[in-house]
């Protein structure tokens, strides 16, 4: 079966770049979900994610990966589309306020950015 990540899958499906930084914004101390990562199959069945792992930590803040499933409409073809995803999720520390980043690299060796303003 040849898997695609979801990001690469919505960009072939809909000629929208296939995004490597998400970004987010947060009140201090507060935690925010920015994002997810997980593949599905060009059958659309989805595929148990990979190991992700930080390549980057974020300097400001704490990020915290939980795995889960998330449903999508993002894929016309996959409609209500559930997929087993690694949700990831950030807290800045108390007080700060600014831009903070990290980075995560997923089992492909894909590598993701991660942005968050904090205010």
């Amino acid at each position: 079966m040849r898997l695609l990540h979801l990001a690469t899958l919505v960009s072939v499906l809909s000629a929208i770049p296939a995004v490597a930084q998400e970004q987010g914004h947060t009140q201090s101390g507060k935690e925010v979900r920015l994002g997810w990562i997980g593949s599905v199959g060009s059958d659309c069945k989805p595929v148990e994610p990979q190991a992700v792992t930080p390549a980057k930590l974020a300097q400001h803040g704490q990020i915290r990966l939980v795995r889960g499933t998330v449903t999508t409409e993002k894929i016309a073809q996959c409609p209500s589309l559930s997929v087993p995803a690694i949700v990831v999720f950030y807290t800045s520390s108390p007080d700060f306020k600014g831009v903070d980043s990290f980075a995560l690299k997923a089992g492909d060796g894909a590598e993701r950015t991660y942005t968050v303003t904090v205010e």
